[in-house]
């Protein structure tokens, strides 16, 4: 197999690198994948050879989540749209849709290979159950060592629990 990285990154270089390397996975900006449906070109395409559409950043609409669906259907390909979950801290997607094969829209779907994901009770530390709402904590072995040359906000950011697994600290991931 091949890995094309993208030197240049923009929508128009993501469109012309697509057509040229003809990938079977892409994991790129949410923004730059609409721009494929509107490539004249690409119009008559066979794009059978596409697997999977990886996206991070932005999340799409659902409208122009199922619009491309639908191109990519439409075109013999059975990617779809599947938004990667992350956060700086952990340097990457923590969490993905898979497809919407595991959830729904608006979910982050599930934790990656080795991520360990919970949500607790922000009053008494309690683990939360599926639907429950209170903070979210990840762990990941790409959780990054702490910001550089700064110790204190590494603190305030990174805590270690009783069972010596870090995670990003409250302060810094909330959702309510």
């Amino acid at each position: 197999q091949t890995l094309a990285l993208a030197v240049k990154y923009d929508e128009q270089s993501f469109v012309e690198s697509f057509k040229r390397v003809k990938p079977n996975h892409t994991m790129s900006s949410s923004t730059y994948l609409p721009t494929l449906i509107k490539d004249p070109e690409l119009q008559s395409w066979d794009l059978s050879f596409y697997k999977t559409m990886g996206m991070g950043g932005t999340p799409l609409t659902h409208a122009v989540e199922i619009e491309l669906a639908e191109f990519m259907e439409k075109h013999g390909s059975s990617a779809k749209p599947s938004l990667g979950y992350g956060l700086s801290e952990i340097t990457s997607a923590s969490a993905t849709e898979l497809n919407r094969y595991y959830g729904k829209v608006g979910s982050v779907g599930i934790p990656l290979c080795g991520v360990n994901i919970f949500v607790q009770d922000t009053d008494t530390g309690e683990h939360k159950k599926i639907g429950e709402t209170g903070e979210l904590f990840i762990s990941s072995p790409g959780l990054m060592q702490g910001y550089y040359k700064n110790q204190e906000e590494t603190d305030a950011c990174i805590f270690t629990d009783e069972n010596g697994t870090c995670a990003p600290a409250r302060e810094c991931i909330v959702f309510k």
